[in-house]
C-alpha cells in the first residue's frame, strides 16, 4: 500500500513539476499560446467600466503620439480591453503602441518588445490626483517598463 501511494505522489509531483515547467517556458521560449495581458484596478472613487485600452502594432512609425487628438489617428487602434471586451494583445515586437481611455481622459505610450516571444503582464492603475485623473503603469516581462502620468482630456467635435 506505501509502495502504491509512493508511486502516485511521485506521477503527480512529475506531472505538476511538468504543467509548471511548461507554463514557464511558454512565457520565455515556447510561445505555444498568448500570454499578454493586463491587469486594470482603479481607486474607490473611480469605475473600471469607464477603462478602454486600445493597441496598434507602429513598427516603422518614426512619430511619437502622446495626446491622440484626430478620429483618423484613434481609428487604427484595435480595442484589446473595455467593460465588455478582452482581447489577447497580438506578439509583435517592435513599437507596440496603446491608447488609454478613462471616459474622456487619454494617454498613449510606446512599449518596445525586442523579440516577439516576449510575454509581458500589463498593470494599469487609475487613480485621481489634484482633481484630474492619473494613471501608473507598470510593464512586467523581459521588456519592463514602468511610469505614472496625468491622463489628458480630449474632445471629438
Amino acid at each position: 500500500m506505501k509502495k502504491k501511494l509512493l508511486v502516485a505522489s511521485m506521477i503527480l509531483a512529475l506531472f505538476s513539476g511538468g504543467l509548471w515547467g511548461v507554463f514557464s517556458l511558454n512565457e520565455h521560449f515556447l510561445l505555444l499560446w498568448n500570454a499578454n495581458r493586463f491587469i486594470v484596478t482603479t481607486a474607490p472613487s473611480l469605475s473600471e467600466k469607464l477603462v478602454t485600452i486600445s493597441y496598434k502594432a507602429a513598427l516603422w512609425e518614426k512619430k511619437y503620439p502622446r495626446i491622440i487628438d484626430s478620429r483618423s489617428e484613434w481609428e487604427k487602434y484595435m480595442t484589446v480591453f473595455s467593460h465588455d471586451t478582452r482581447e489577447s494583445i497580438p506578439n509583435e515586437y517592435g513599437e507596440n503602441d496603446f491608447l488609454i481611455e478613462y471616459g474622456k481622459a487619454s494617454l498613449s505610450f510606446r512599449h518596445f518588445k525586442t523579440n516577439r516571444r516576449h510575454q509581458h503582464t500589463y498593470r494599469l492603475h487609475f487613480f485621481e490626483k489634484k482633481g484630474n485623473i492619473y494613471v501608473k503603469v507598470r510593464i512586467e516581462g523581459k521588456d519592463p517598463m514602468e511610469f505614472e502620468q496625468r491622463m489628458e482630456l480630449w474632445y471629438i467635435n
